[in-house]
């Protein structure tokens, strides 16, 4: 997920205008040797084989108070490099700049596609590459537009509540707008918003959920035929029997970040052929992986819970100096150990634990990947911003999994609560959770007045023999794209030469093209 560089420079100046007070808890000394925390107790024996239980880390503030003169922002990023910088957008760079007055293209890709298109008007609009266009525009008092697609997207602006300052986001999420907030945080002089739910569980139901259950579980998800799941058939598959509820959260935390990204795409009539390129699958060693670091975020909850009510401080992902797990949820370009490469929505990201002193990114470890550009094995310069950004996504994923848990505790194979466990506890700022008004009308606004002063600007600044066609309105007729049955890819193409049959795929071939299907649906288009 990433912002507009000068959208967040406006929201953060905004922010710390109106909140001193959160400055001066930002300042106070980093705790040494933080106390540790058992992880809670089991309320229930496994019959299942014997599993190896992992404490969760330690929660240790660190907070480092915001450099009076930030140093310059170099263009670019080098793999391994870890300079300061200012208050960048994430996910904004990751490719040479090209200067020019507005209004201007902000960069190309060596073949010379448009990568970011920055309007006389404030707005910048990113071509990410695989992934849907974006708009992101800065406005009066602070607030933040950023649309991906129609109906896709958020609205942000600053608030004061209880003299805390907070970020509210209002999303539209399956067409309804929910709000979220977030806690402005600086580590190693980075600006960082981090995840606050609007209502924690009891404590009784976070150690539930945070144990085995006592025996394994079948559950149906109903998603063999859903589209999103043929598009990203063979990457992920759910798992056969359930053993706790973090490998449950686990594959809710995948479908849902699948799903909402397949969405917006088909939202933003983007391409949607190259969908499992020369990946592999996810193993189960990964979502071993996520599982645990579910687990992390479980507990985290729990004790945040009770830091709240107390009116304790919040602290970012990278203060314990642990190692952390991250599932991409959107579309990034990052420099590799093999130069420039593209981190997808399901990607697996791994932290393996403490930063350099001041760094502003962190080299991780791709754990699984659904194509061959940012592979398997490869280790990815990321900015601290997107991936507590990533962490946001996959926090509040897993807190709106545990409530659907909740609500369907004793049926559909998930286990009972113990008594006492059920119910909600509002945070303190739940008054306002209330979602902003005409989010909606305000992105799918942004991106039409960004549409035409678009390609104006791209004709203004592009040479005449460079001059690119643009589509923003996707194809005019019906085109092939994954998760379409059998009979209606051949209504678009025709009947094929052969039929190739390989286990539960099907291979349609004809003179210049190949579709295969999977449990039939499309889930490939070779040319």
């Amino acid at each position: 997920m990433a912002w507009r560089r000068v959208a967040d420079s406006v929201v953060w100046s905004v922010v710390l205008a109106g909140g001193t007070m959160l400055l001066q808890a930002q300042a106070q000394p980093q705790k040494k040797g933080g106390a540790s925390h058992s992880a809670p107790a089991a309320h229930e024996h496994s019959a299942t084989p014997p599993r190896q239980e992992h404490l969760p880390t330690p929660v240790r503030e660190h907070a480092s108070p915001a450099p009076e003169h930030p140093a310059a922002h170099s263009q670019g990023r080098t793999f391994g490099n870890h300079p300061p910088q200012t208050p960048r957008v994430p996910n904004s760079a990751g490719h040479q700049t090209i200067v020019t007055p507005l209004p201007a293209l902000g960069g190309r890709t060596p073949g010379g596609q448009v990568r970011e298109v920055h309007l006389s008007s404030g707005a910048t609009v990113y071509h990410p590459p695989g992934g849907p266009r974006r708009v992101e525009l800065a406005r009066p008092g602070g607030q933040v537009v950023v649309a991906r697609a129609p109906g896709h997207g958020y609205v942000q602006r600053p608030i004061m509540v209880r003299n805390t300052a907070l970020i509210k986001r209002t999303y539209i999420q399956n067409g309804v707008p929910v709000a979220r907030f977030y806690r402005p945080r600086m580590f190693n002089g980075v600006p960082l918003f981090v995840y606050r739910p609007v209502r924690y569980y009891r404590p009784a139901f976070y150690r539930w959920a945070y144990n085995p259950w006592r025996l394994r579980v079948v559950y149906e998800w109903g998603w063999a035929r859903a589209p999103w799941y043929g598009y990203y058939g063979g990457y992920f598959s759910p798992y056969p029997m359930y053993a706790s509820p973090s490998e449950w959260l686990t594959d809710y935390l995948i479908a849902e970040t699948l799903e909402s990204a397949y969405q917006e795409r088909m939202a933003a009539s983007s391409t949607l052929t190259n969908n499992y390129a020369g990946g592999q699958p996810i193993t189960p060693e990964t979502k071993q992986a996520i599982s645990e670091e579910v687990r992390r975020q479980i507990d985290a909850l729990r004790l945040e819970q009770g830091e709240v009510s107390r009116g304790g401080s919040v602290t970012t992902i990278f203060s314990d100096n642990a190692q952390h797990v991250f599932v991409a949820n959107s579309s990034y370009m990052y420099n590799s150990d093999a130069g420039e490469c593209l981190v997808t929505e399901g990607d697996v990201l791994l932290m393996t634990g403490a930063l350099p002193t001041n760094a502003a990114s962190a080299d991780v470890v791709v754990l699984s990947s659904r194509g061959t550009d940012c592979a398997k094995g490869s280790r990815v310069s990321v900015p601290l911003q997107d991936l507590q950004e990533m962490y946001n996504a996959m926090t509040a994923t897993v807190d709106r999994g545990l409530g659907e848990m909740q609500a369907k505790q004793g049926r559909d194979g998930i286990p009972a609560l113990p008594p006492g466990s059920t119910g909600t506890i509002d945070s303190p700022y739940a008054a306002e959770a209330q979602p902003d008004e005409n989010v909606s009308d305000q992105l799918n606004g942004a991106i039409q007045e960004t549409e035409r002063a678009e390609r104006e600007t791209i004709d203004q600044a592009a040479p005449a023999s460079t001059k690119m066609t643009f589509s923003t309105t996707g194809p005019v007729r019906p085109a092939l794209a994954p998760g379409l049955s059998m009979d209606e890819a051949k209504a678009i193409q025709g009947e094929p030469l052969r039929i190739v049959e390989v286990g539960n795929r099907k291979v349609y071939v004809y003179k210049d093209l190949k579709i295969t299907f999977t449990n039939g649906r499309l889930t490939d288009i070779e040319k």
